[in-house]
This record gives C-alpha cells, sequence and structure tokens, in this order.
C-alpha cells in the first residue's frame, strides 16, 4: 500500500499543533521528527506530554535523529497512546539489533534510516528485523530542502539509482523515502520502489496544506 505521510518537523508547541490541526482530518498516521542537537546540528520541539495531550485521532510515528533514540522512544511510549512506530538512524556508532528488538519489545514497529550518503551495507545486518528502511534524500535537519545531498555530490538520479539497487536486493523490505519529495518527482521514486512517503514543507510551505496533499496523492493515482 502506498502512503503519504506529513511530517512534522516543528519549532514550537502552537507550530506543531496548527500543522496537526490542518491535517489530522486527510492523514492517519503523522511523522514526528525528532532533533536534539545531539547526532545532528539541529533542534526540534517534540514535547511527548504535551503531545500526548492533544485530543487527536492520528497516529504517530518517531523519527529519531538522536543518540539515545530508545530514551525519547520510552517516553512517548509512556506518554502518547497513539504512537506506532520508531525510526532510528544508522549512522548511530553502535548496534541497530539491539535497539529494533527494544523497540519490537514495546510493541512498536520499527525502522531504519539511511543518510543519502550512508550505504544500504550499514543496514544489512539487520534487514530481517525492520518494519521499515527509510532512506533520507536530503540530509536530515532542515525543513524546504531540495532533494540529493550537494555537500556529500548526491543528486536526485544517485538517490533514485539507490533506491532501485535496494529494491532490487532486499524486495521484501518497506521502503520509505523522507526530503525534498513534491508532487513533482513523487513518481519518480515510487516506481523505483519507494511506496511510503514523509513530506513537510511540500504539504506545510503553502497556504492549504490539504490540497498540497491532494495534489501528491493525485500524482501517484491514489
Amino acid at each position: 500500500m502506498t502512503e503519504i505521510l506529513p511530517a512534522i518537523l516543528a519549532e514550537s508547541k502552537e507550530q506543531f499543533v496548527t500543522q496537526l490541526r490542518a491535517v489530522e482530518a486527510y492523514a492517519s498516521v503523522v511523522h514526528v521528527d525528532v532533533l536534539d542537537g545531539t547526532l545532528f546540528p539541529h533542534m526540534s520541539w517534540a514535547d511527548a506530554r504535551a503531545v500526548g495531550s492533544l485530543d487527536t485521532s492520528v497516529q504517530f510515528e518517531l523519527h529519531l535523529m538522536v543518540e539515545n533514540p530508545l530514551a525519547v522512544a520510552r517516553t512517548w511510549k509512556e506518554e502518547v497512546t497513539g504512537l506506532s512506530r520508531v525510526i532510528f538512524h544508522a549512522e548511530l556508532d553502535r548496534q541497530h539489533e539491539p535497539i529494533i528488538e527494544a523497540i519490537h519489545g514495546m510493541h512498536l514497529d520499527a525502522g531504519l534510516a539511511l543518510n543519502p550518503e550512508t550505504p544500504v551495507e550499514e543496514a544489512h545486518h539487520a534487514i530481517h528485523l525492520l518494519d521499515e528502511l527509510l532512506l533520507m534524500t536530503v540530509h536530515p535537519g532542515a525543513s524546504g530542502q531540495g532533494i540529493g545531498d550537494p555537500a556529500h555530490g548526491i543528486h536526485e538520479d544517485d538517490l533514485l539509482a539507490k533506491v532501485v539497487e535496494i529494491h532490487r536486493r532486499y524486495p521484501d523490505i518497506l521502503l520509505g523515502a523522507d526530503g525534498g519529495v513534491t508532487a513533482q518527482n513523487i513518481l519518480r521514486f515510487l516506481q523505483a520502489g519507494i511506496t511510503r512517503f514523509c513530506a513537510s514543507s511540500s504539504i506545510f510551505a503553502g497556504r492549504n496544506p490539504h490540497t498540497a496533499l491532494e495534489e501528491m496523492r493525485k500524482a501517484l493515482g491514489m
């Protein structure tokens, strides 16, 4: 099943709530980006207790761009009843399997994210344990980036080739993409093997997030 998930990268509670309210009637799952400055040089607002107090029907998945993902995951599990999935980064300098097993032990789906420059070999040993492999199509941290990672010489065609290769090697793994996805390029990534798309600025930067979301769905024939 193909999905487009609104992705919230908020600087404040007010921004988080505004974006959530703009899409909650049109999306069953919202992707929440969490940065604390430890793994990447950016910060976001993602207070679990405050989110847990909100009256909403959506489920949340966490994209933990942090050095200690399990501590954040446990707090969200305790505070947010609608938590369904936790995604952490392959760039952590530690074994991935124990983290995945701990997430599963919380009765949550587990995902692993790869930066544009990170080879899939970094996830190979854990592929069979994952519920999703999330491919970053921008470098983590800032919303509104164009697709690719110029600092590492990586462009859209490179990322498409990476998707095709991963899909060829691991045809059964659920592949997601996060960053720079628009109504203009989303079909190319679907054709390469992506079935789960996280979109932030493409949805929230304009005046009507619902219209933007529908345009992306229409581009995929949904």
